[in-house]
């Protein structure tokens, strides 16, 4: 799964490479909530960051920022990334349902 190559901060679990199930369906409802925001995000260009609190599970959608050399007068962009926003999802992993959302923001 991309997703799981892409674990930046896991806490609260044994290892990286191992994520509990009710974790997995949190993501997958974030991931598709993403998708219905911003059309087709390119998660390629994106890393997630996970963070447990409680019951709630925050899962942040973070663009990389692009690679390329400026050209002469080109800036980088000042608002979201050129691969789309920045996103963070709260989800109640007793019933899988999404609490809050925003853009976020460092």
């Amino acid at each position: 799964m991309l997703l799981a190559a892409s674990l930046v901060s896991v806490s609260d679990w044994a290892a990286a490479s191992e994520i509990p199930g009710r974790e997995a369906a949190a993501i997958a409802i974030a991931v598709n909530e993403f998708k219905k925001i911003y059309a087709k995000p390119d998660l390629r260009h994106y890393t997630v960051q996970l963070s447990r609190k409680a019951d709630e599970l925050e899962i942040t959608f973070v663009a990389d920022s692009p690679h390329h050399a400026l050209k002469r007068n080109e800036a980088l962009p000042i608002g979201p990334s050129i691969f789309g926003p920045d996103m963070t999802y709260v989800v109640l992993l007793k019933r899988l349902k999404i609490l809050r959302y925003n853009f976020y923001r460092d």
